[in-house]
């Protein structure tokens, strides 16, 4: 799995390439918690374009992050999953929990908005 941030407009967009499943949910649970020790932004998009597969540990990892941002006021969203990252999603209910948007784009235009 690989990891990567920038930071734009005060707007943190992650990227991940490969996948969210229990081999590798604690490096990004690592990379995330250092991140917002590190770092100032007032909105995070996770750009899920590049995951192949998540498992219920990423999900959970996403759950948890959501809680800790929430606690921040920091708002928080998620864009382009696959079907198969999107059905696992919408199972559990994520969906209803975090905003998933089709496109990068749209996710941030979201920033601009309140909510």
């Amino acid at each position: 799995m690989l990891i990567s941030y920038d930071i734009a407009d005060k707007i943190c967009t992650v990227s991940i390439q490969g996948s969210l499943n229990m081999q590798f949910t604690g490096k990004l649970r690592s990379y995330l918690t250092r991140l917002i020790k590190e770092e100032t932004f007032q909105g995070l998009l996770i750009d899920l374009k590049e995951v192949d597969i998540m498992d219920s540990t990423g999900l959970a990892v996403i759950i948890l992050l959501r809680k800790e941002l929430k606690e921040e006021n920091i708002k928080f969203v998620l864009c382009q999953p696959n079907a198969a990252v999107t059905l696992a999603a919408q199972r559990i209910g994520l969906d209803e929990l975090v905003k998933i948007y089709d496109t990068q784009a749209d996710a941030l235009a979201s920033f601009q908005h309140k909510g």
